[in-house]
Order: C-alpha cells, then structure tokens, then sequence
C-alpha cells in the first residue's frame, strides 16, 4: 500500500485488489502525523492565476490587472492585460511566451557571462513537471509557468540549469558549484515550491 500528497490537498491511496478496508485504515492511521505534515505543505503553497477581469498577475518581473472578454485579441495598454473571452488560456500563454523568452534569455546569459558558462540556445514551452532542463548540447529550456513566479525563486532555477553546462548530473560536484555561485539557492528553491501548483498551469486544459 502507498500514500501521496498531490499539490491539491488531496490524499490519494493505494492498495492492492481486495485488501480489507480495516487494513487500509490501519495503515492510515501510522501514517497520519506524515499525511498531516504533507497536507500542511500543501495548504500553503500559492495557488495558479484566476483569470478574471479585475485580478492581478504577475508576469516576467510586471504586474498586470487582466480585462478579460472586452477585446478578440489579446492587447496591453499601460499595466491591463486584456485577453479574450474564449480561450483565454491559450491567448495568456501566447502573451507570457512573448515577453518571456527575451525576459529570460537575457537573464540567463547575463548570469553564464558572470559565471563563466555557456549556453546554445534557450527555449520556452510547456512543460508539466519541470520548471527548466539542460541538455547535454548546452540547449536550456523552461517552462513558461516560470514567468508567473517571483524573481528570486527564478533565478535560482536558471543557475540550476547553468550549472548542468558543467555537471549534467546533480552529484557532489553539482551542488558544489550551486552553492558557490548561489548561497542562498537553498532559500531560492524554498520559495519556488511555494509555486509548485503553476509548474503544469500552461500545460493543462
């Protein structure tokens, strides 16, 4: 038998066909002080964008109040995002990976020219459970969730990703280098799994 915590709250079981409910129970109750603790987690992490006229979001370092239905075409006039009525999720990730690549591309190749890396080529997509990834032919890609992030909680995902330029595996020697270009990765990281929820917020219907 299992026990998970999804970033929702919920509490999903699993058992084998047939195992008595007394059992399951049981089993249950050896676990509640972790299921308490992993609930607790979860309830304090930020939840994803409501996408509602008058809301605020945050997007590559700006904050934009949406006006959602009163335009086709998605438009910026000062700090109002206006984004259509019908697929307005789809229009809002259009937007973000607009502004986010140069965003983050000059971001990450200001932090690999200060560091002493290289990077091929930098991507944004969407991707469900990761927040970044480097290949091994120094091309970075990132999700575009990452935009709706704080700035700091971001940086630390980009260094992440630089330091797979030079350790591709995430030893000894990653962190190492992790911690001597970042030392406060460990506060970074903290934060961004405050964010957990919007990792796969483009990448669900």
């Amino acid at each position: 038998m299992s026990v998970e915590v999804l970033s929702s709250g919920e509490v999903v079981v699993r058992a084998p066909y047939g195992v008595p409910i007394y059992e399951i129970e049981n089993f249950l109750k050896k676990r509640s002080g972790w299921i308490s603790s992993h609930v607790k987690i979860s309830e304090n992490r930020k939840r994803p964008p409501i996408l509602k006229t008058g809301e605020s979001i945050y997007i590559a370092g700006r904050i934009y109040i949406l006006d959602i239905g009163s335009v086709t075409r998605t438009k910026v006039a000062d700090n109002t995002l206006f984004l259509p009525a019908e697929k307005t999720k789809s229009a809002l990730y259009n937007f973000v990976r607009k502004v986010f690549l140069p965003y983050i591309t000059e971001k990450t190749l200001n932090k690999a020219a200060e560091f002493g890396m290289s990077v091929a080529r930098i991507e944004v997509g969407c991707a469900r459970k990761r927040w970044g990834s480097c290949s091994t032919d120094k091309v970075i890609r990132y999700t575009a969730s990452l935009a709706l992030i704080p700035e700091f909680a971001c940086d630390g995902v980009i260094l992440h990703e630089l330091c797979h330029t030079k350790v591709m595996n995430h030893g000894k020697g990653f962190y190492e280098l992790l911690y001597k270009i970042m030392p406060e990765y460990d506060k970074s990281d903290a934060l961004r799994k405050e964010y957990d929820t919007f990792c796969s917020y483009f990448s669900e219907n």
